[in-house]
């Protein structure tokens, strides 16, 4: 239990990281320069008020100085990040969990970005590649299921585009998407990339028939695909891990 705690307070500590990297490479800012601050105000953030969750917590998130709104996806990336490191570290050796808990990282932060942006930087997707033929290299990702699963990943949403195009005549998913669903195919094979399209569709659906009923029902509304690739992406990887042996790992 203690290590557990260890490796969400490190992986906590790397999320507020990366809420840097989300709010500021869309914006082409510096991840050093300036210090942390009040997006509202500019202040800058001591160290004593910026710890991860706790400090959101104590302040009920608002800034301390001008008692403006401090947006929810602060503690939300921070205990993402947090769960994601003490899964890796305590399930996998520290190779292979320091492989995931990069893509991990790298993935969190390709879909709030997308959330907010609906675009996909393709330097991100071309890093996560990098590592993925590392990965490869190291033997900790197999080499025929990976060929594959890139191939099944790259294809499927490329065909998707296409055909929904043809019906449509407008793009309905981003080459983002489909750079996406390579690197994926590459980390989950070709099987479990099939079923993280299934789940992403059905997740996307889901709330894009909530946001509806809310705003009222427009053909055209437009929803980022990467959040529900990517969170489906993850959760069969998940699955996967603890299904193994099972007959049920047959299905996903």
């Amino acid at each position: 239990m203690v290590p557990f705690v260890l490796f969400f307070i490190f992986g906590n500590i790397a999320g507020s990281f990366l809420n840097v990297v989300i709010y500021r490479f869309p914006r082409n800012q510096s991840f050093v320069r300036p210090r942390s601050h009040c997006v509202h105000c500019k202040t800058t953030i001591p160290f004593y008020r910026n710890i991860p969750i706790i400090s959101f917590l104590i302040q009920v998130g608002r800034c301390h100085k001008c008692k403006q709104n401090i947006s929810i996806q602060y503690p939300i990336v921070e205990f993402l990040s947090g769960i994601g490191w003490a899964w890796c570290l305590s399930v996998y050796a520290p190779l292979e969990a320091g492989f995931l808990i990069f893509l991990y990282s790298i993935f969190i932060v390709i879909a709030w970005i997308d959330g907010f942006t609906m675009n996909i930087p393709f330097i991100l997707i071309f890093i996560v590649f990098i590592v993925e033929i590392l990965g490869l290299v190291l033997g900790i990702l197999p080499l025929k299921e990976s060929i594959f699963g890139a191939l099944v990943g790259v294809g499927s949403l490329g065909l998707i585009m296409l055909v929904t195009f043809l019906i449509t005549k407008r793009q309905g998913m981003g080459f983002g998407d489909v750079q996406l669903g390579l690197v994926l195919g590459v980390l989950l094979g070709p099987i479990h990339i099939v079923f993280t399209f299934v789940v992403a569709s059905f997740l996307s659906l889901i709330v894009w028939v909530g946001i509806s009923s809310v705003k009222g029902f427009q053909m055209n509304r437009a929803l980022p695909f990467a959040p529900f690739l990517i969170t489906s992406g993850i959760m069969l990887y998940v699955m996967n891990y603890y299904l193994t042996g099972s007959i049920l790992q047959f299905f996903i």
